[in-house]
Protein backbone atom coordinates (compact mmCIF):
# COMPACT_ATOMS: atom_id res chain seq x y z
CA UNK A 1 0.00 0.00 0.00
CA UNK A 2 2.76 2.26 0.77
CA UNK A 3 4.36 1.71 -2.90
CA UNK A 4 0.88 2.54 -4.68
CA UNK A 5 0.57 5.59 -2.46
CA UNK A 6 3.99 6.82 -3.08
CA UNK A 7 3.48 5.96 -7.00
CA UNK A 8 0.14 7.24 -7.10
CA UNK A 9 1.31 10.54 -5.48
CA UNK A 10 4.42 10.80 -7.76
CA UNK A 11 2.00 10.39 -10.53
CA UNK A 12 0.30 13.24 -9.46
CA UNK A 13 2.89 15.38 -8.51
CA UNK A 14 5.11 15.44 -12.09
CA UNK A 15 1.98 14.55 -14.63
CA UNK A 16 4.33 11.91 -16.02
CA UNK A 17 3.68 8.15 -15.72
CA UNK A 18 7.59 8.18 -16.59
CA UNK A 19 8.83 8.69 -12.54
CA UNK A 20 6.07 6.62 -11.39
CA UNK A 21 7.31 3.34 -14.06
CA UNK A 22 10.49 3.82 -13.31
CA UNK A 23 10.56 3.47 -9.71
CA UNK A 24 7.69 0.36 -9.94
CA UNK A 25 10.51 -0.86 -12.28
CA UNK A 26 13.27 -0.85 -9.54
CA UNK A 27 10.84 -2.01 -6.87
CA UNK A 28 9.98 -5.63 -9.12
CA UNK A 29 13.57 -5.68 -9.94
CA UNK A 30 14.17 -6.19 -6.00
CA UNK A 31 16.49 -2.97 -5.94
CA UNK A 32 14.86 -1.52 -2.74
CA UNK A 33 15.66 -4.78 -1.07
CA UNK A 34 19.16 -4.81 -1.92
CA UNK A 35 19.60 -1.16 -0.85
CA UNK A 36 17.86 -2.05 2.36
CA UNK A 37 20.77 -4.33 3.27
CA UNK A 38 23.56 -2.17 1.66
CA UNK A 39 22.40 0.72 4.37
CA UNK A 40 22.27 -1.02 7.26
CA UNK A 41 25.22 -0.02 8.09
CA UNK A 42 24.72 3.06 8.11
CA UNK A 43 21.21 3.43 9.68
CA UNK A 44 22.10 0.35 12.46
CA UNK A 45 23.12 3.28 15.34
CA UNK A 46 19.53 4.74 14.79
CA UNK A 47 17.67 1.35 14.90
CA UNK A 48 19.57 0.99 18.02
CA UNK A 49 18.79 4.32 19.38
CA UNK A 50 15.16 3.57 18.80
CA UNK A 51 15.45 -0.39 20.17
CA UNK A 52 16.69 -0.33 23.42
CA UNK A 53 20.61 -0.66 22.23
CA UNK A 54 19.59 -3.76 19.59
CA UNK A 55 21.07 -3.40 16.29
CA UNK A 56 19.56 -4.79 12.91
CA UNK A 57 21.20 -8.27 11.92
CA UNK A 58 20.74 -10.87 9.07
CA UNK A 59 20.20 -14.25 10.27
CA UNK A 60 23.91 -15.09 8.70
CA UNK A 61 25.36 -12.24 10.50
CA UNK A 62 26.84 -10.86 7.12
CA UNK A 63 25.84 -7.78 5.29
CA UNK A 64 23.51 -9.32 2.65
CA UNK A 65 21.55 -12.40 3.72
CA UNK A 66 21.88 -15.79 1.78
CA UNK A 67 18.52 -15.15 0.21
CA UNK A 68 15.75 -12.58 -0.30
CA UNK A 69 12.37 -13.45 -0.13
CA UNK A 70 10.93 -9.28 -1.17
CA UNK A 71 7.40 -8.49 -2.81
CA UNK A 72 7.31 -11.72 -4.42
CA UNK A 73 7.85 -14.08 -1.33
CA UNK A 74 5.16 -11.67 0.41
CA UNK A 75 2.75 -12.50 -2.27
CA UNK A 76 3.42 -15.75 -2.24
CA UNK A 77 2.91 -16.31 1.56
CA UNK A 78 -0.49 -14.53 1.54
CA UNK A 79 -2.18 -16.23 -1.68
CA UNK A 80 -0.32 -19.80 -1.71
CA UNK A 81 1.24 -20.52 2.03
CA UNK A 82 4.90 -20.96 0.28
CA UNK A 83 7.79 -18.39 0.51
CA UNK A 84 9.44 -17.37 -2.54
CA UNK A 85 12.78 -16.50 -2.03
CA UNK A 86 15.89 -15.83 -4.40
CA UNK A 87 19.57 -16.49 -3.55
CA UNK A 88 21.55 -13.47 -3.39
CA UNK A 89 23.42 -13.86 -6.75
CA UNK A 90 20.11 -14.40 -8.30
CA UNK A 91 18.69 -11.02 -6.84
CA UNK A 92 21.90 -9.19 -7.64
CA UNK A 93 21.15 -10.41 -11.64
CA UNK A 94 17.64 -9.61 -10.95
CA UNK A 95 18.95 -5.62 -9.91
CA UNK A 96 20.94 -5.36 -12.90
CA UNK A 97 18.40 -6.48 -15.16
CA UNK A 98 16.03 -3.69 -13.71
CA UNK A 99 18.71 -1.07 -13.28
CA UNK A 100 19.46 -1.45 -17.32
CA UNK A 101 15.77 -1.04 -18.08
CA UNK A 102 15.02 1.76 -16.32
CA UNK A 103 18.32 3.01 -18.00
CA UNK A 104 17.04 2.36 -21.49
CA UNK A 105 13.13 3.59 -20.47
CA UNK A 106 14.86 7.00 -19.01
CA UNK A 107 16.42 7.42 -22.44
CA UNK A 108 13.59 6.40 -24.73
CA UNK A 109 11.83 10.18 -25.72
CA UNK A 110 8.99 10.95 -23.15
CA UNK A 111 5.83 10.37 -24.86
CA UNK A 112 3.79 10.10 -21.16
CA UNK A 113 3.82 13.94 -20.43
CA UNK A 114 0.10 15.22 -20.46
CA UNK A 115 -0.62 19.00 -21.87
Amino acid sequence: MFVAATLGGLFFYTRSTRPALAILILYTGYVEDTLFYLLIPLVNPVIKFFNNDTAFRTPSGELLPESISGWLGWVGRMVFGHNVSFEIHVVFVINILAIVSVLLFWGSPDRTTKS
